[in-house]
């Protein structure tokens, strides 16, 4: 699962930090009352493992190793354009429209996710704020309700959402420093429910301090299928 923008450390990169990905940004206002880019997603598992090595490799006085050169977009990909809309400071609405640029049809999960910065696990601020599924939605709109002491209450309406995943914002500490976790609900557990499979990752009670908008597409050769939300 692509969760944001992969790069090399300094260590890794023979030019220092970079991103290792195809983005671009198209078109912005200067109140950004309107933002639109497009991120293009390799229909073949990501290379993370081929970037880091070649870069690792490379002298300073050699070219980077770059995406393109791995050959993972030869077999298709998708190209997701993402738009931003405001009608107000706190109205706006959301689309990401997924473009199968590939030879074949293939399904595509995408998952746009809130969550709330954690704050109380370290101490600075133990009030915890929440996130769970709202119960007064139209058909085929799944409402997310946060509410936090300082920024009040807000709504994510999720347009055309197949479910609703839910977990904390909280690191795997079992799996980093082989110490007990807290919760079952960790960070990985949306990995873990949408890739492995694991029904049990998520939180069946649907209210946590992270939560994404499920939307699994068929997407046919060249269709452009949306996946809406609105942030009020």
């Amino acid at each position: 699962m692509k969760e944001r923008l992969f790069g090399v450390t300094g260590p890794q990169g023979n030019h220092g930090e970079d991103v290792k990905e195809l983005y671009w940004y198209n078109e912005n206002t200067p109140s950004h009352s309107f933002m639109r880019m497009i991120y293009r997603y390799p229909q073949t598992a990501f290379p993370y493992d081929e970037l880091v090595r070649h870069n690792a490799a490379r002298s300073k006085t050699d070219g980077e190793f770059e995406l393109w050169d791995t050959g993972a977009l030869e077999s298709g990909s998708f190209d997701i354009e993402i738009e931003y809309a405001k009608n107000s400071i706190d109205d706006i609405l959301i689309r990401a429209t997924a473009t199968n640029c590939g030879t074949t049809s293939g399904p595509l999960c995408i998952l746009p996710t809130l969550w709330f910065r954690n704050t109380w696990s370290w101490g600075r601020d133990v009030r915890r704020p929440n996130l769970r599924a709202g119960r007064d939605r139209p058909s085929k709109v799944r409402i997310i309700e946060a509410s936090h002491d300082l920024l009040g209450e807000y709504r994510l309406y999720c347009d055309g959402a197949d479910e609703l995943l839910f977990t904390e914002n909280e690191s795997n500490s079992e799996r980093l420093w082989r110490l007990p976790n807290a919760t079952p609900f960790v960070k990985d557990s949306i990995n873990d429910y949408v890739v492995k499979g694991n029904k049990n990752a998520v939180n069946p009670a649907c209210g946590l301090l992270t939560t994404v908008m499920n939307a699994f597409i068929d997407t046919p050769i060249g269709s452009r299928m949306p996946a809406r939300v609105m942030h009020v």
